[in-house]
């Protein structure tokens, strides 16, 4: 949908999908909050949820975002799981003759509002501290919320796989199934291997190559990423796994790669459990991205 118009920001979520399609008749999870100086448009926190487990500075938190998943919902979903107050600010995204339109954002923009990011969204504002960055945003709300670990040598464990996650995602972006020619059935054919290929040039490489590091820091299967509670890895992977369970691909495979990754698998699966992340993707608004 052009969504690479949107200049100034860091990234949108590569597929607009959701897994759980939204609940007939459900409400917007998201409802209009105390009015804000224009041209801004804010709406609450999905369910404003209570009791923070961590000191996020001053006041209640305020995650600032496009209205849409993209690269904020991994911190969404940790604050959802903590019960956390916060205050899920959207500026709204409209499709004007096929072209992205953001006039709140671009005025918010030019104003200099958003020079803690360079310009760019999520940003965090925390009252004491306003910064961007949806990694740094996602550590420090895993940090203040219970999410890295009982230690510094967990945190720094639970960072590594983090990382660990985002060369795995950094290096899948960089392969493409072959557009192969032929008849219909040799191009699903060069495609399906694609996905399954073994190699260090197919997508199941990688993803085994992700389970086996997750086994080595946990080698009992504890249904977690890491160790025996929700950490930031199982949020990183769900919101990734996430992305990919309606790639038309994928879909024509029959099978879902990550499957036959168990680590990874049971992280996916772990979120989609919780009770405040089942009820979020039933009720959270219908988006673009």
């Amino acid at each position: 949908i052009g969504l690479a118009l949107l200049s100034g920001c860091s990234a949108f979520a590569t597929s607009p999908s959701s897994l759980v399609g939204r609940v007939p008749g459900a409400k917007s999870s998201i409802s209009n909050a105390p009015s804000i100086p224009p041209p801004l448009r804010t709406r609450s926190s999905a369910q404003a949820l209570t009791g923070l487990r961590g000191g996020m500075g001053e006041g209640k938190p305020k995650l600032i975002y496009f209205d849409g998943r993209g690269v904020a919902e991994t911190a969404r979903m940790m604050l959802l799981v903590a019960g956390a107050d916060f205050e899920d600010f959207r500026y709204s995204v409209a499709m004007v003759d096929g072209v992205p339109s953001i006039p709140e954002f671009k005025a918010d923009k030019e104003a200099g509002n958003l020079v803690a990011n360079m310009g760019r969204l999520p940003l965090l504002d925390v009252g004491s501290a306003k910064f961007g960055q949806s990694h740094a945003i996602n550590r420090y709300v895993a940090s203040q919320n219970g999410f890295m670990g009982k230690t510094a040598e967990d945190a720094a464990i639970i960072d590594c796989l983090y990382e660990c996650v985002r060369d795995t995602k950094e290096a899948l972006s960089k392969l493409r199934a072959p557009s192969a020619s032929g008849t219909p059935e040799e191009k699903k054919a060069k495609t399906e291997e694609f996905w399954k290929d073994t190699s260090d040039k197919g997508f199941q490489h990688w993803l085994n190559r992700l389970d086996e590091t997750l086994a080595h820091f946990t080698p009992e299967d504890t249904g977690f990423a890491y160790g025996s509670s929700l950490s930031l890895i199982d949020f990183a992977i769900y919101s990734w796994i996430e992305s990919l369970v309606t790639n038309k691909d994928i879909l024509a495979l029959g099978t879902k790669p990550w499957e036959s990754c168990p680590r990874v698998n049971a992280a996916y699966d772990k979120v989609l459990a919780t009770p405040a992340v089942a009820k979020w993707i039933e009720e959270r608004p219908e988006t673009m991205f």
